[in-house]
């Protein structure tokens, strides 16, 4: 008979039946992609993003991406492919700007699922797959139009290829070994073609420190090189051939400025401390914060069966060198994104099905009353009134997302007291997955709350007010701002005045299609006939003062739009 401190066990067999297993997935399923469509494109990366993939879908162009009509080489083409060929069946909404990171994020989620399973056996599969699932910054990202997710799902093709090569080695399996790192090299250069050369680089530094602490000096001569550096070359060369060949400045851009620059300077001004990602780590892994300790203790210090075969041991042990070295890799760069650690993700969730499948039923009721104090401080602590309140947030908005969040921190907190009373009463998976769903579902609730801030947030209210009152075919300008999401609303590209920032290069390349002062923006908008510009307010008084002839159109809390006729 079990007490309240028996241990279960992984294995094969599956700790929740077959037509369960196909609920829950298809709870995954519906939840994961059912909300994509919801909310607004928010500023900047929603919006940049999106914006890019359309001109890129319109022009057919699918070597030298743009971002309003500019050239734009800060990053490589991966997610602008998928999302112009999205755009190009389906048209331009929402949903399809986020297409890419929720398939991504989700298969990473089966993949890992399916490692682990073949790995540490079919309880840590569901427990790791279900901790990777809930996780609240994998739900966000994978919900969220930036390219990290992307990343984050490639660099999982080669962390899970490493560990299912592992386990085929350790079974005899030739064949299977090298279709797994197969899996790896095609992860590698995916990853390169999402966000640059930390998609080969990290992956590599984890073989190299693993190999150098642990003295398995086989596991280099088990990375089939030859095939594995031709699928790499197949996969990611062309781009990089075919996009240097048309644009000459290419090169220096990407690889000195993108890469080496924004690593040792801050001249992307995204700096941050040393422990920068410690909390953003700790907050991001909810609900299973505080599993972690343990879960990395058992890895470390071997605490685990004496049935794990070395395969096993090899997860759990590399899981800890990718932890590690990404974390530190990006603490040492001097710039920093909350999203930047989220290809730790997998890795952690390795660690926490493993420790899931292992730990007590006291452990377990323990953790899920911690989470339910969090959650109830967390419901108390939204209530203050100026909480989250700003000049991009005004109180009445934020007013309107806090009932959200009220919501999900109040619905979190039963959902963790249910699974402490389901791990008092010995029903180990029911807890483990209660706390998943819960967690899951709060988290893209939040997500959906955070739309009563779009009016503040995002282009699209403004965009559709426009769309009404202007002549598509008139001249548009930008004045010493850019909205990326009103482009890609607007399906047009706007006319920079005053006004470089990342869109910097793209001008220097072609500053034919900018105007660089207000004086000459001043002298071309009086030879028009018909035009229109979006401004703040404040350079609206501005130029008022100057007697520029201006009607205004509609106006908000941070934008004015005004016409000449």
């Amino acid at each position: 008979m079990k007490t309240a401190l028996s241990m279960p066990r992984t294995g094969k067999r599956l700790p929740i039946g077959a037509r369960s297993l196909a609920v829950l997935l298809l709870l995954l399923t519906v939840v994961w992609f059912g909300s994509l469509e919801y909310r607004k494109l928010i500023k900047p990366d929603e919006g940049r993003y999106a914006e890019i993939a359309r001109e890129m879908a319109v022009s057919g162009d699918w070597v030298t991406p743009r971002l309003n009509d500019l050239k734009y080489f800060e990053k490589p083409p991966l997610q602008y492919w998928v999302t112009a060929a999205t755009m190009r069946v389906f048209g331009t909404s929402q949903w399809q700007a986020r297409l890419w990171p929720a398939l991504s994020g989700f298969g990473a989620i089966l993949l890992l699922a399916v490692t682990l399973a073949r790995i540490q056996g079919a309880g840590a599969g569901l427990y790791g797959a279900a901790a990777l699932a809930s996780s609240v910054l994998w739900v966000y990202m994978g919900h969220f139009s930036t390219l990290d997710m992307g990343l984050s799902a490639t660099m999982s093709m080669s962390f899970c290829g490493l560990l299912l090569a592992a386990q085929a080695h350790e079974e005899g399996s030739r064949r299977n070994e090298h279709l797994a790192m197969l899996l790896a090299w095609a992860g590698m250069a995916l990853a390169v073609l999402s966000k640059g050369l930390i998609g080969i680089l990290l992956p590599g530094g984890a073989v190299l420190l693993y190999v150098l602490i642990w003295r398995d000096w086989g596991l280099l001569l088990r990375l089939r090189w030859l095939t594995g550096l031709a699928l790499f070359a197949l996969l990611c060369v062309p781009w990089f051939v075919l996009v240097a060949q048309r644009n000459p400045e290419f090169a220096q851009f990407f690889f000195i400025h993108e890469h080496i620059d924004r690593f040792l300077t801050p001249t992307h001004r995204r700096t941050g401390p040393v422990w920068y990602f410690v909390p953003v780590l700790l907050g991001g892994l909810l609900p299973w914060t505080g599993f972690l300790p343990r879960a990395l203790l058992r890895a470390l210090r071997g605490h685990h069966d004496q049935q794990d075969a070395s395969a096993a041991r090899f997860s759990l042990r590399f899981s800890v060198v990718w932890v590690v070295l990404i974390c530190a890799f990006f603490s040492a760069s001097s710039s920093k994104l909350p999203s930047y650690i989220l290809p730790v993700f997998p890795a952690l969730a390795v660690l926490i099905g493993h420790e899931l499948t292992r730990c007590s039923a006291r452990h377990l009721m323990v953790q899920s009353l911690g989470l339910a104090v969090f959650a109830l401080a967390g419901t108390f602590a939204l209530m203050a009134p100026n909480l989250l309140t700003g000049e991009q947030n005004p109180a009445d908005l934020v007013a309107r997302y806090r009932i959200w969040l009220v919501v999900c921190m109040a619905s979190l907190c039963a959902g963790a007291l249910l699974a402490a009373w389901l791990a008092a009463r010995q029903r180990h998976a029911a807890a483990i997955l209660c706390l998943a769903v819960c967690a899951g579902l709060a988290g893209n609730a939040s997500l959906l709350g955070h739309n009563e801030l779009a009016p503040s947030t995002s282009a699209a209210h403004l965009a559709g007010e426009l769309k009404a009152v202007i002549d598509p075919a008139a001249p548009f300008f930008s004045v010493g701002m850019y909205e990326h999401a009103l482009s890609y609303y607007l399906a047009r590209p706007l006319t920079l005045v005053d006004y470089r920032d990342e869109l910097d290069f793209g001008l220097t390349q072609e500053p034919d299609k900018g105007i660089s002062t207000l004086d000459a923006f001043t002298t071309r908008w009086n030879t028009l006939p018909q035009a229109y510009a979006i401004m703040t307010p404040g350079l609206f008084e501005t130029l008022k003062k100057r007697r520029l002839p201006m009607r205004l159109l509609i106006e908000d809390r941070r934008r004015i739009v005004v016409a000449r006729h």
